[in-house]
């Protein structure tokens, strides 16, 4: 009989589509023997059977290094016995391990010694073996080892069997053995679907000569379903990716339809749909063992006769790359959290580690065991064309796939659809825009933008398109160019002759300085100023030495010729002006504003007037001022393009020359902005005497920030008033002038400079004293509820302002966090550290901290391990004992789609339950069978919701929700806070 590895999985997982491998092989480690392997993604270990006597050994993924050799059960201690343990599968939500050991038949002296086939079950923190299961009613020592798989999610393990299925309960280790049909050859191979809870067993075909058949273990009531059969010779290669439902069997040949046999049609690999059996595909392989890689959506197969793996792409069923391996591979481990691949190799008693990271460009397995992906398209792409540039802006992706978008890449062509394959830009996962100046007015551009996040890069967003144009020249308006004169040092000379003409020498009229002229803006003009007896021209301010002066004003301009004189004037030593300072832009509809103040020092000579210099990157303004000749501190840069930023510095000029820069300044020209939109999810969580209240900001702004939350309330739908008002940013309000009993209706506006947005939905509340609880008969209030919710800030913080502890004895805080990928660090309030009760962290974090007799108003800040999206509920409850005041703690998590569930043995009268879940954000959570506090969704991110209930006796205690589309993974977590009295 052949035998073959299983591999389970951790957890359910999404798949999404990627591109070709690029597996490589990074280590060979040597070890005792290389047969089955498993690996426990949860604590990077890897096991394999030595195939070698009754021995495992153990590899540590991070150091890819031996850490521990375990004896699965004692070694015959004399004679010859074959029985060795070929087998061995892990179940990563216990840690614990089973081997598969083979029986045997010895002579000790002239008796025979049976050593029967066994499981033996190892605890995977001690490597210690606690407990040996024999599967078979039989005394039957000439067994091999058997395939072995584990589903972590009912916690029970699988054996093939030469008659069956051998079932046992991992909590009682109790067996059962499921009679199969389709062959009496034997049973060699299994796979598990944990989604579905379905074993596949594959079996030998009729003589060996025939199709395989597969049989069909429903796993939920442990009983046989049917038999379908392959379309070749398989016996050992099954396995299943549980997203997309798909099951895979390596064949050494095929057979028809008809079961017609071809020994030299060649090995493949035969995708079957999980759904009703039917034959997807037949992609041409190699014969030999199976594992899958749900995360990557890979396929792996080993080729013994060539000492190879080969690497198939589940989402398009076709082989990418093949990796060359020790000798005789045999069993496929795969470390889903570290995205490597363990080998072993029984010819050469190797392990080779294959690193798969830099295959990915599809799907990842993130640090809480949840999926990420890659990203969703980006949304609304605009073009909007400009002079020789055409400016770009767009929406974030719908959902970033569950890992933080770094950057976009920016596509160009000039026909629609003809984008090239190499961006012409990338900006970072933080900026939506792009401005492309690398383009020729008149020529119509179309343009794509991709999302890129750690996995990989998307689909493209819709094609936009803009035809960039010179924009027509302002009409001109009326201003004046002043003509002044001085000596080198600066001082006033009057009556000497200027004249203004048109550049084609036309004469438009003349004066004597100080003169003044009427002109057009826009226009060009040559000023020309004349000496007169000992006073020659020098040169102007700006330094040219040229008589002549040409300028095309945009506003009124003042010019200053200096002269050499006869008489030499009193001065000190003259230099250039220092730099102004305290350079201020201020942006506005097409224009910018600028002011600043004058240099402290003018250099020995009167500062003569001021050239402005700009540019569209920090660093980058044009060594030509955009304008000079400016007398005032002041200058407005107009005709400019909305959503480009642009960067300005500005010099002083004297009669020595010009100055050193300001310090740079810059702003971004937009639009007038518009009222905000609505604030989003108002939701209201009804507490003793109070309702609190939280709601996401607007999903616009108008292009002006929000200054104030405008709250209203009411006591019948339709009917609110004006209630209160809260900063900009704030999304939360308790209301605590409300009446026992009372139903309260609510909604928000948000403002902005421009204006007030339209209401938010409406929400409503009816607070409630707790039930059979008050400070005199020894219950528990809660007096102060509020959250918050969103991404946590630069210093992975996340803030909820001002929460009122108010004053008093025997009272309690409680922070809830539900969070995305990430744990909280610390938690404090108003600087006071808090104590960390209960975390749960196996799909979404979920954890409760608390803090004993808090008082005063301050902040509540809970920082996490890195940048997050998250959930932050915060609790003041009354009368709490203060000895200890968590009673009881529980966590509970699922790695199959469900809604959650927690109980709880409470221990005493009076005492409050109060719950925290943490499920995936496309999920909603609703109908809680506590009192819900509150209830938040973050889209594509996380749901955090609370609920509580007082207890007047003890005993069992259960909160529960519903989770929409059929629930995902999630945790949950929950505290009993004991009473004072």
């Amino acid at each position: 009989m052949l035998f073959a590895i299983i591999f389970t999985f951790v957890a359910s997982v999404t798949v999404l589509s990627h591109n070709a491998s690029a597996d490589q092989v990074v280590a060979t480690i040597p070890v005792n023997g290389a047969y089955g392997v498993d690996t426990n993604p949860n604590t990077h270990l890897t096991y394999v059977a030595t195939g070698q006597g009754y021995q495992i050994q153990v590899i540590n993924d991070t150091t890819n290094s031996i850490i521990a050799t375990i004896q699965t059960q004692p070694q015959a201690q004399a004679g010859t016995c074959s029985g060795n343990t070929e087998f061995v599968t892990v179940n990563p939500n216990n840690n614990l391990v089973y081997a598969s050991n083979g029986g045997c038949e010895y002579q000790l002296g002239t008796v025979p010694v049976f050593v029967k086939q066994t499981i033996s079950v190892i605890n995977g923190t001690t490597n210690q073996v606690i407990a040996t299961i024999t599967p078979s009613n039989e005394y039957d020592h000439a067994a091999q080892s058997s395939p072995i798989a584990v589903n972590p999610t009912t916690n029970k393990i699988y054996e093939a069997d030469i008659n069956g299925l051998f079932v046992i309960d991992g909590s009682s280790n109790s067996v059962k053995e499921i009679t199969l049909y389709g062959t009496s050859l034997g049973w060699d191979d299994l796979a598990i679907n944990t989604n579905t809870n379905t074993i596949y067993v594959d079996g030998v075909g009729s003589n060996g000569g025939g199709p395989s058949p597969i049989a069909v273990v429903n796993g939920t009531t442990d009983s046989y379903v049917t038999t379908f059969y392959s379309n070749g010779d398989s016996r050992i290669g099954i396995a299943t990716v549980p997203e997309t439902n798909q099951i895979y069997v390596s064949n050494s040949y095929l057979c028809s339809s008809s079961n017609v046999c071809n020994v030299n049609s060649g090995q493949y690999v035969s995708v079957f749909s999980g759904s009703n059996y039917q034959l997807i595909t037949a992609i041409p392989a190699v014969h030999g063992y199976m594992s899958t890689d749900p995360i990557m959506n890979k396929i792996y197969v080993d080729n013994q006769g060539g000492n190879t793996i080969l690497v198939f792409d589940g989402q398009n069923n076709n082989m990418t790359g093949t990796i060359q391996v020790g000798n005789d591979p045999f069993g496929i481990g795969i470390d889903t959290e570290a995205n490597e691949v363990y080998v072993g190799n029984s010819g050469s008693n190797t392990v080779s580690v294959i690193d798969s990271n830099s295959s990915s460009t599809s799907s990842n397995s993130t640090s809480s065991g949840t999926t990420a992906a890659i990203p969703f398209a980006p949304q609304n792409l605009q073009a909007s064309p400009n002079n020789s540039q055409v400016s770009l802006s767009w929406q974030a992706p719908s959902s970033n796939g569950g890992s933080t978008i770094t950057g976009y890449d920016v596509y160009r062509g000039t026909t629609s659809g003809g984008e090239s394959t190499t961006p012409i830009g990338t900006v970072s996962g933080s900026t939506l825009s792009y401005n492309d100046t690398a383009v020729t007015n008149g020529q119509v551009y179309y343009y794509k933008v991709t999302a890129v996040n750690s996995v990989g890069q998307s689909a493209p967003s819709n094609e936009a398109s803009a035809d960039p144009t010179a924009p027509p020249p302002p009409p001109p308006t009326q201003a004046t160019i002043s003509v002044n004169s001085v000596d080198l040092c600066g001082n006033p000379i009057t009556g000497l002759w200027s004249v203004i003409r048109y550049t084609n020498g036309t004469t438009i009229t003349s004066g004597y300085t100080p003169a003044s002229f009427s002109v057009m803006t826009g226009t060009t003009y040559v000023v020309h100023v004349g000496n007169y007896g000992s006073d020659v021209f020098n040169h102007w301010s700006n330094g040219n030495t040229t008589s002549y002066y040409t300028i095309t004003p945009t506003q009124s301009a003042t010019l200053t010729a200096y002269y050499s004189t006869g008489n030499t004037c009193t001065s000190t030593t003259t230099t250039a002006p220092g730099a102004p300072t305290g350079l201020a832009a201020t942006a506005g509809n097409s224009q910018v504003s600028l002011s600043w103040t004058a240099p402290a020092s003018n250099g020995g000579s009167a500062v003569t007037g001021y050239n402005v210099y700009r540019g569209t990157t920090t660093g980058g303004e044009s060594s030509t001022p955009v304008a000079s000749g400016i007398t005032t501190t002041t200058y407005t840069d107009n005709g400019l393009t909305n959503g480009q930023a642009y960067y300005y510095t500005v010099k002083a000029v004297n009669s020595v020359g010009t100055g050193t820069a300001s310090n740079e300044a810059s702003a971004t020209p937009m639009a007038s902005a518009t009222a905000p939109s609505a604030p989003q999810n108002l939701v209201a969580a009804a507490g003793n005497a109070q309702v609190s209240l939280s709601w996401a900001a607007p999903s616009s702004n108008g292009g002006s920030a929000i200054t104030s939350y405008n709250v209203y309330r009411g006591t019948s739908s339709g009917g609110e008033t004006s209630l209160a008002s809260v900063s900009g940013s704030t999304t939360s309000y308790t209301d605590t002038a409300v009446t026992n009993g009372i139903t309260y209706y609510y909604y928000v506006t948000a403002t902005n400079s421009a204006g007030t947005s339209t209401q938010s939905n409406e929400t409503s509340a009816t607070p409630t004293a707790p039930s059979g609880n008050s400070g005199s008969t020894g219950g528990i209030a809660l007096n102060n509820v509020q959250s918050t919710s969103g991404t946590t800030d630069s210093s992975n913080q996340m803030t909820i302002s001002s929460f009122n502890a108010g004053s008093g004895t025997n009272q309690l805080l409680v922070v809830g966090i539900s969070a995305n990928n990430q744990g909280a660090t610390t938690v404090t309030f108003n600087g006071q550290p808090l104590t960390q009760t209960v975390s749960s962290f196996t799909n979404n974090d979920a954890e409760f901290w608390y803090l004993k007799n808090p008082t005063g108003t301050g902040n509540v800040v809970a920082t996490f391990g890195g940048q997050t999206q998250a959930v932050v509920g915060v609790y003041l409850f009354a009368n709490v004992n203060q000895t200890s005041p968590i009673a009881n703690t529980a966590k509970n998590s699922n790695t199959a789609s469900s809604s959650p569930t927690i109980s709880m043995t409470t221990k005493y009268a009076n005492d409050m339950v109060l719950d925290l879940p943490s499920i995936y954000g496309g999920q909603t959570l609703g109908s809680p069978t506590c009192t819900q506090e509150w209830n938040t969704n973050i889209p594509s991110a996380i749901t955090g919701a609370s609920s509580s209930t007082n207890v007047s006796s003890p005993g069992s205690v259960t909160c529960g929700w519903t989770a929409n589309q059929g629930g995902d993974m999630w945790d949950d977590v929950a505290v009993e806070i004991e009473a004072a009295s």
